[in-house]
């Protein structure tokens, strides 16, 4: 039978009699050979006649005791070695290809946590997964959820609360907040009781910001009256203004290793502690580069 005549059907199942006809060849028995393939001795014969029609020349010589292979056999047996060893190699090339993670990745991330957590934990995964192109949006929290929200980013890592149902919301770390203050000021590296915080000049960061919501809420607990108010639109000016003596503020703990001199600590009346969490949307199936991505922060945080 002529090879261009041969039905898509026929040509599925020549792979598989390939394989036969190997076994055939290597056992020189059907019983065995069928054994191999999970095949009758009568499946295995038929198989082999297949292939006789289809090359139009016989592959093996049978007698009642034993069998030989035929020159156009044997030449098949290698053929077919060949064949299906390169279609292995191609199986796993494919594979190979699969696994890697590529594509784009968009992350969002409040100042705090971009700035302080995002680069040690981007080196890891960037090392990992060279061939992911990875978007960092640095914004507060009501910028990167709403961001998160309508699509534009996959990830955000943020410090406050989210206001979108639409939104799943992870904590995995916590972060601890004190008073920023200089460190020449009265408080430096002292708990400080609730009535010495009124009537001084505070600073903070925008609203919008969880850092400006933690400060907000501490100043409502602990009834405190500043004597001025003054917000930053980032860190780095929220940590001038401290330096420059304009006021103090109730912030990360990490920001203390930004490196700006002059600064130090003070303790709240009672401790404070924020969650770190990481979303995304309910709505939309995470990329494999997003998964990873939040797998790599679980490793890294324990989460």
């Amino acid at each position: 039978m002529p090879a261009d005549r041969w039905n898509r059907q026929e040509k599925r199942t020549m792979l598989e009699e390939l394989e036969t006809f190997i076994y055939v060849v290597e056992y020189k028995n059907f019983t065995k050979a069928g054994k191999m393939m999970n095949l009758t001795q009568p499946a295995v014969s038929a198989q082999v006649k297949m292939l006789e029609q289809y090359f139009g020349t016989e592959l093996i010589m049978r007698s009642n005791r034993n069998m030989t292979i035929t020159e156009s056999g044997l030449v098949l047996y290698n053929r077919a070695q060949e064949l299906l060893e390169l279609l292995n190699k191609t199986r796993r090339d494919i594979q190979n290809e699969s696994d890697k993670v590529t594509g784009h990745l968009k992350i969002g991330a409040t100042y705090t946590v971009g700035e302080c957590l995002l680069p040690d934990l981007l080196s890891s995964f960037t090392h990992k997964y060279p061939e992911v192109q990875v978007e960092v949006t640095i914004g507060d929290t009501d910028e990167i959820s709403s961001k998160i929200h309508d699509f534009s980013l996959h990830v955000g890592l943020v410090e406050g609360s989210i206001h979108y149902s639409e939104l799943d919301q992870i904590y995995f770390e916590e972060d601890e907040m004190v008073l920023l203050v200089p460190e020449d000021h009265p408080f430096a590296k002292r708990q400080i009781p609730r009535e010495e915080l009124d009537g001084i000049n505070w600073i903070s960061r925008e609203k919008g910001s969880g850092t400006r919501e933690y400060q907000d809420l501490f100043i409502t607990k602990y009834h405190i009256r500043p004597k001025s108010f003054m917000s930053f639109g980032s860190n780095l000016s929220l940590l001038k203004g401290v330096q420059k003596k304009i006021g103090i503020t109730l912030a990360s703990k990490e920001l203390l290793k930004e490196g700006v001199v002059g600064i130090t600590y003070a303790l709240p009346p009672e401790r404070v502690v924020r969650p770190l969490s990481y979303i995304y949307s309910k709505n939309i199936k995470l990329t494999a580069a997003s998964r990873l991505f939040i797998e790599e922060l679980s490793r890294s945080y324990g989460s």
